[in-house]
């Protein structure tokens, strides 16, 4: 641990400093009692800072008071020396901004749940009369479970309090990671790109449906991956803002269903009056556009999303038999017609007729070894970049198309198999192409030029990841742990091998192993064990009987 990182602070011990600012550290530390890991904020102010400390002391006692499900915990406010502290309950996961940086924007379904969640913590603090005055994608925090919770009071108003307490300068505009003082009547307090024209007037005289302007801004930014506005507050920014002028989503993702921009449309509404009036109006609508779908299906696709680094390829399960989630107000000759021109534009026949002066088809076909039937059905992911972009192909926003590899064919003597993309129409040009198959990623380098591209690749036949074992025993009756105790042995051709000193370069995948366990005292038990290709760890967890014991 540092030098300059305390121990202990109170009762609580520091187990590592978060993050650091121009006006307090950020610790994760151990609660003596709970036994579990949670936030430490520390305000450090070494000139006079009085306002700062009350809104500090404030979101805490705001935190305490609410103590709701969705929203993070407090647990405790103290002062130690020239310092304040507060103790919050740790998320582990990611904030939204974080899971934006990597997914770029989100499925419909998946920004709506998010939306869902985060409008139940919401409104916990409206019926104590809380008002937010900082919603944003950097608020709202995400666990590795799928567990959303509401973040960041520094800046929060009640109906109750007055309000306007001098503020100076440089308070003029804040963000959760800027808090200022009290807001002063006619000051700016938030972070400019979430602002409602309202809160940019006068911060203090604000109700809840400024929060429900911002609930929308970051709606906008899920479905779309960019801001309505600016972060700035130019001039030009202010009056886009008042006036509700932004690019429209479908613009951005032609995707989104219409009734879903409608809802951002009201959300966001310049005028505070057209807007919804509370947060009870807007989870209803948001419950019937999420009624056909699994909700646990998608907070399992959140927290995929959340514990996974890379990008995440969301998997959406179609909406339940009988249930509806587009409007019925299309008329039925529209509707024909867009069908009909969806499809012509899937299948690619506006690509081999009109459009083939512009587009060429490309196709990957990779052959990987087969499988034990029922195991495992190979399938993969195929990405296309421009050739220009820098080496860490997720960090650009190049990224051409994707497309995914299925099961073409499987040859007579069933050993390997071929996966297959159907054709992706690309402008001529320099690509590369990152094909993803399980745990194996492959990079190229392809040519579109006017003649159709087919890219066969084999680099799967010979794939032969290191392997590992894991092991251990337990009395089946008792429980006791009887690992230390007992000798784990892998048969090969030739002899038994402790388990424990097999070097990975000696097993091969595609082949069948017996695992001996044996303890004094207790009846050996055997294992067969079949390794595929695509397979690189084996976990053995084995209950012994005693040898008396029938």
């Amino acid at each position: 641990m540092s030098a300059s990182v305390p121990e202990s602070i109170g009762k609580y011990r520091i187990i590592r400093e978060l993050a650091k600012g121009g006006w307090g550290t950020v610790y994760i530390a151990l609660h003596p009692s709970l036994g579990k890991e949670v936030v430490i904020k520390k305000l450090s102010l070494r000139t006079s800072g009085k306002s700062i400390r009350e809104r500090f002391k404030r979101e805490a006692q705001i935190l305490i008071d609410i103590s709701n499900t969705y929203i993070v915990r407090v647990f405790d406010y103290f002062t130690e020396g020239k310092s304040d502290y507060i103790v919050e309950e740790y998320v582990e996961g990611m904030p939204l901004d974080k899971l934006l940086e990597k997914q770029k924007f989100l499925p419909p379904q998946i920004a709506l749940l998010i939306l869902w969640e985060a409008c139940y913590g919401l409104k916990a603090a409206h019926s104590k009369g809380i008002i937010h005055r900082d919603i944003k994608p950097a608020n709202i925090l995400i666990s590795t479970k799928a567990e959303i919770k509401l973040a960041d009071f520094g800046i929060a108003t009640t109906d109750k309090e007055d309000d306007t307490s001098e503020i100076t300068g440089d308070e003029k505009v804040a963000s959760s990671s800027n808090k200022t003082g009290i807001t002063k009547a006619g000051s700016t307090l938030g972070t400019p790109a979430y602002m409602s024209p309202e809160q940019l007037l006068d911060s203090s005289s604000v109700d809840k449906r400024t929060d429900i302007y911002s609930m929308g801004v970051m709606l906008y930014e899920m479905l779309t991956g960019t801001r309505p506005f600016s972060g700035d507050l130019s001039e030009n920014t202010r009056l886009k803002i008042q006036k509700g002028k932004y690019i429209p989503i479908r613009r951005l993702n032609p995707s989104v269903p219409s009734g879903m921009v409608h809802l951002v449309k009201k959300m966001m509404h310049h005028k505070v009056n057209k807007r919804y009036s509370d947060v009870d109006k807007l989870l209803d609508i948001i419950k019937r556009y999420m009624k056909p779908y699994e909700y646990k299906d998608i907070l399992e696709e959140i927290a995929h999303a959340v514990a996974t680094d890379d990008y995440y390829e969301f998997k959406i399960s179609p909406p339940r038999k009988g249930k509806l989630f587009r409007f019925l107000s299309w008329l039925s000759v529209i509707l024909i017609f867009s069908l009909a021109g969806t499809i012509a534009w899937v299948c690619g026949l506006f690509h081999y007729t009109v459009l083939s002066r512009w587009y060429t088809p490309v196709s990957i076909n990779l052959v990987v070894p087969s499988v034990e039937k029922g195991s495992f059905e190979p399938s993969g992911k195929v990405f296309f970049y421009k050739s220009n972009i820098a080496s860490d192909p997720k960090a650009s926003k190049e990224k051409v198309v994707s497309s995914s590899l299925r099961i073409n064919r499987k040859d007579d003597k069933n050993s390997y198999i071929t996966l297959g993309t159907r054709d992706t129409f690309l402008r001529r040009g320099e690509y590369r192409i990152k094909i993803i198959e399980g745990s194996y990623v492959w990079y190229q380098n392809i040519v579109v030029a006017d003649k159709p591209v087919l890219v066969d690749l084999d680099f799967l036949l010979t794939a032969s990841p290191a392997l590992k074992f894991y092991a251990r025993a337990v009395d089946s009756f008792t429980g006791e742990d009887l690992t230390l105790r007992t000798n784990f042995f892998i048969e090969t051709e030739d002899n038994l091998i402790p388990l424990d000193r097999v070097k990975p370069d000696e097993l091969k995948t595609r082949t069948q192993y017996t695992v001996h366990v044996l303890c004094s005292g207790y009846k050996e038990e055997q294992y067969a064990i079949y390794l595929d290709w695509y397979q690189s760890e084996v976990f053995i967890s084995c209950a012994l009987k005693k040898e008396d014991v029938k």
